[in-house]
């Protein structure tokens, strides 16, 4: 198990040193001219950077069977979910003025938390890095065959990767929103949802991240990226490639909401370490009576 830890370290810090080697060959070759190169490898490095921050310890600390070739479909995944995000938010950076910088860190901070969602399974890690993939690939075919555009071959590779961060990061604010608003809702009505709220500790404690959430990522998200919807859809020629985007964003909602579900039900179990309170109970008077008359006998 070791060597295998081993080997994935090794390799991440490989392709993390094959980005800043490739950023930097960029910059001093073409003097980052074009802007859009240069734009697609800084994300790259910055990716191959900050990304495995958040990526090694959810396969280094997995209690769950998590192996090698599934870590590297993951890391794979990391990449182009991070490289893609980034795209689609620097393209609309002035859309909410200076805060765009600080959502910017923001939102990166919650794709971290995201990682910690990926699958453990093989065959569900290739398919959530399959499906992106083939959306990349079907706008790329719109793009060079029917949209008639004169755009050149990389440009049209790039609007393909920012076309898959715009509704991947739309999917992830929305996505983590319903997780968030699931467990309060259901915090509402433990009794009714006991089996879903099994081992959870302390529902309650929900209300301030949902509040958080809404105000600093849900609501300035939905301002910023709504900014990009005309050029989002500037170069679609058919209803086709319309029904295409629509189906991929519910896809990517329904994905990650329970990607999000699944990890925040973990997060609030004691199995996580955390030592939350409980819940009162609304029965405590009952259960106060017997141990009041034992203490009457005593006397």
């Amino acid at each position: 198990m070791k060597i295998k830890k081993t080997l994935l370290v090794t390799f991440v810090i490989l392709a993390g040193l094959a980005m800043l080697l490739a950023m930097v060959y960029n910059i001093t070759k073409n003097s980052g001219q074009n802007e859009q190169l240069s734009g697609l490898l800084i994300t790259l490095f910055i990716s191959g950077l900050i990304g495995p921050m958040f990526f090694l310890p959810t396969y280094l600390r997995s209690k769950e069977s998590y192996g090698l070739p599934t870590a590297f479909i993951n890391y794979s995944l990391m990449i182009l979910e991070s490289v893609t995000m980034l795209l689609g938010l620097t393209l609309y950076g002035n859309a909410i003025g200076g805060y765009g910088q600080v959502y910017l860190l923001l939102i990166y901070a919650f794709f971290g938390f995201h990682i910690f969602s990926y699958p453990r399974k093989f065959l569900s890690s290739l398919v959530q890095l399959v499906i992106p993939l083939g959306y990349i690939i079907l706008n790329v075919v719109e793009f060079k065959y029917l949209s008639h555009s004169n755009l050149g071959s990389f440009e049209i590779v790039y609007n393909g990767l920012f076309k898959n961060g715009f509704i991947f990061t739309w999917g992830l604010i929305i996505g983590g929103f319903l997780a968030f608003c699931k467990f309060w809702y259901l915090s509402l009505k433990p009794n009714k949802h006991q089996e879903e709220l099994k081992n959870v500790n302390n529902l309650k404690t929900l209300y301030i991240p949902l509040i958080l959430y809404i105000i600093f990522i849900f609501i300035p998200g939905i301002w910023y990226l709504s900014h990009g919807f005309q050029n989002f859809f500037i170069n679609n020629s058919s209803i086709l490639f319309y029904l295409l985007d629509i189906i991929y964003f519910a896809y990517i909602i329904y994905t990650l909401g329970q990607n999000f579900s699944s990890q925040l039900q973990k997060f609030l179990t004691t199995d996580s370490g955390i030592a939350l309170p409980e819940i009162e109970d609304k029965n405590d008077d009952e259960v106060m009576v017997p141990k009041e008359e034992e203490a009457e006998k005593k006397e």
